[in-house]
């Protein structure tokens, strides 16, 4: 949980008052970040500010690259099962379309789910890029519409995959 210490008080905070319990990093990096306990039933995927600043443009790539980590198998390519159009987007927000529909619901259809969390730091930092990238997907009808929430300086984002 080390990646996320400082984050946690506001996570658990914000699930608290939903009425859920979370673990974070339940399983260490070999799994979702977040999952629900004492039958909440939740997985999620958390970014803190430094993954952010450091990869959210290079996320876009490793999910369109022969590379296995995190769930994605090696010849898997994410553009291959998204419309045309998203390689017009931004690096940034393709970047989102690759955390939102390719690690988080990759958590999310392994834990047999159709619904994940993301939850990410300094939000008013990514929001409009994490907007166009949810209103890309939305459009697109590969998840519904959804309005981030914020507690203190986090941002939390109930997806729903179609």
């Amino acid at each position: 949980m080390e990646h996320y210490n400082h984050l946690a008080p506001v996570i658990h905070k914000y699930f608290e008052s939903k009425g859920m319990k979370v673990l974070i990093e339940p399983h260490g990096s070999r799994g979702s970040d977040l999952e629900g306990t004492n039958g909440t039933m939740l997985i999620g995927e958390i970014k803190n500010e430094t993954e952010l600043n450091r990869d959210l443009s290079g996320y876009w790539s490793s999910w369109n690259h022969n590379q296995q980590f995190g769930g994605k198998e090696r010849n898997f390519q994410l553009r291959s099962i998204l419309p045309e159009g998203v390689e017009s987007l931004s690096s940034k927000v393709k970047g989102w379309i690759a955390v939102v529909f390719g690690q988080l619901r990759y958590w999310t259809r392994k834990g047999g789910l159709s619904e994940g969390w993301l939850i990410y730091e300094n939000y008013s930092s990514y929001e409009s890029t994490l907007s166009e990238a949810l209103n890309f997907l939305s459009q697109h009808s590969l998840i519904l519409n959804t309005t981030p929430e914020h507690l203190k300086n986090v941002g939390f984002i109930k997806v729903t995959y179609l």
